[in-house]
C-alpha cells in the first residue's frame, strides 16, 4: 500500500499524468517522424533526441522538468530492455487501452504498421475524450446541482429559520401561517435526519460510481433504459466497436475471437459480461453481424452492421459501424447531455425555488402576526 502511495507520487507517474492529455498530439507526431523518414529515424532515436531536447536547462526547470523529458528518457532505456518491445516500453506510463492497439501493429506487422496503428490511436483518443468529457460534464452538473441543494436546505435550519424566529420571538405559535408552520416543522425534521441524508447521499455516489464499471449481467441492462446509464452504454460501446474494428482490420493479425480477448483482458467487468455474450455467439457458430445482438449497441448502430455484414462481410462491416459510431457518438451523447443537465438543474431550481417562496411566505405571515400582537 505504502509503495503504491509513493510510486504514485513519483517524477515518472507525475509525468505520465501530465504528458495524458498531450498522448494524441505525440503520436501523430510520432507517426509522421516515424514515415516521413522513410526508416531513417528509429522509434529509439526520437526518445533519446526528446530527452536531450526537453532536458532542463536551469535550476528551475529542473524542479519542474518537463514531462516528455522525463517519460522519454525512461523509454529510451526501456526500449532497449525490452528488445525494443514499443508495447512494453510504454506500459505503465500510457493508458492499456492506446498499448492495445499500438502493440498490436508492433507484434504482427503487415498494413497495421507502427505509423498507422500510431494515428489510429491519436484519433480514438481525441474521440474518446470528447465523450469522456461530455460524460464528465453531466457528473459536474450533478455534483454541483447536490452541493446547491444541500447548502439551501441546510440553511433553513441553521440560519433562515433560527433568524425568523427570533426576530418574531414574541410571536406565538398559535398565530404561525400555514408557511412559517412548514418552515418550523421542516427545520425540525431537516436537524434531525441531516447527517442520515448525507451519509445516504454519499453512500449512493459511491455505489454509482462503482456501479458504473463493474455491475453488469440482465439487472444492468434492464438498468440502461435508464438515461444516464445508457448515455454511458453508448460511449463505451462505440469505443469498444471502434477498438475491435481497428484491431481486426485486414492485415493486422489478430482474428475476431482474438480481438475480443484482447480487449475483455483489459476491460472493466460491465464491458468483460458483454465481451462473453458476443464469445459465446461465436462458440454458437454465428458469423454475421448477429454475433453482437447482445444488448452494446444502440439499433439504429446494430441494424446498420446487420446490414453491411450482409452486403459486404463482417470485416467491412466492423470497419465502417466503428466510424459511423464514432461519428454519431457525439451528437447522441451532447443530446442526452442537454436534456440531463437541464433536468437536474430544473430540480435543483425547483426545490430551492421552493425554499425562497416559503421562507417570503413565512417573514410575509410573521409580520401579519406581528401587527395582530400589538393591536
Amino acid at each position: 500500500m505504502m509503495r503504491s502511495i509513493i510510486d504514485f507520487f513519483s517524477p515518472l507517474k507525475r509525468a505520465a499524468r501530465q504528458f495524458r492529455r498531450h498522448r494524441a498530439d505525440y503520436y501523430e507526431y510520432l507517426a509522421d517522424v516515424l514515415s516521413d523518414s522513410d526508416g531513417r529515424i528509429l522509434m529509439h532515436d526520437i526518445f533519446v533526441k526528446d530527452a536531450q531536447r526537453y532536458a532542463p536547462k536551469n535550476r528551475w526547470q529542473k524542479l519542474r522538468p518537463h514531462p516528455r523529458a522525463v517519460l522519454s528518457e525512461y523509454w529510451a532505456g526501456k526500449f532497449l530492455d525490452t528488445g525494443t518491445d514499443i508495447g512494453a516500453t510504454w506500459r505503465g506510463t500510457l493508458p492499456d487501452a492506446d498499448m492495445l492497439i499500438i502493440a498490436s501493429a508492433a507484434n504482427h506487422g503487415g498494413t497495421g504498421s507502427v505509423p498507422d496503428a500510431l494515428k489510429e490511436a491519436a484519433r480514438l483518443v481525441r474521440v474518446v475524450d470528447e465523450a469522456r468529457s461530455l460524460f464528465l460534464s453531466i457528473i459536474a452538473v450533478a455534483i454541483f446541482a447536490i452541493i446547491v441543494v444541500l447548502a439551501t436546505l441546510t440553511s433553513v435550519p441553521a440560519f433562515v429559520w433560527p433568524q425568523i424566529k427570533a426576530t418574531f420571538d414574541f410571536v406565538p405559535e398559535t398565530l404561525y401561517g400555514p408557511h412559517a408552520l412548514d418552515l418550523n416543522h421542516f427545520s425540525k425534521v431537516f436537524a434531525s435526519y441531516i447527517i442520515p441524508l448525507a451519509i445516504g447521499i454519499l453512500i449512493l455516489c459511491i455505489a454509482f460510481s462503482w456501479s458504473l464499471t463493474r455491475w453488469s449481467g440482465r439487472s444492468r441492462q434492464w438498468a440502461e433504459k435508464l438515461i444516464i446509464y445508457r448515455v454511458y452504454r453508448n460511449y463505451r460501446g462505440a469505443m469498444f466497436l471502434s477498438t475491435l474494428s481497428t484491431l481486426v482490420k485486414r492485415g493486422s493479425g489478430l482474428n475476431l475471437r482474438e480481438g475480443i480477448q484482447a480487449i475483455s483482458l483489459q476491460a472493466e467487468p460491465w464491458l468483460q459480461w458483454y465481451c462473453q455474450r458476443i464469445q459465446e455467439n461465436i462458440e454458437l457458430g454465428i458469423v454475421d453481424g448477429r454475433l453482437f445482438d447482445v444488448g452494446l449497441m444502440e439499433p439504429d448502430a446494430l441494424y446498420y452492421l446487420f446490414d453491411i455484414s450482409e452486403a459486404k462481410s463482417l470485416e467491412a462491416g466492423l470497419q465502417l459501424t466503428g466510424r459511423r459510431t464514432e461519428r454519431d457518438m457525439g451528437k447522441s451523447i451532447k443530446k442526452r447531455a442537454f436534456i440531463l443537465r437541464w433536468g437536474i438543474l430544473f430540480v435543483s431550481l425547483a426545490i430551492v425555488g421552493w425554499v425562497v417562496f416559503n421562507t417570503f411566505s413565512a417573514i410575509q405571515e410573521m409580520t401579519d402576526a406581528a401587527k395582530m400582537v400589538f393591536l
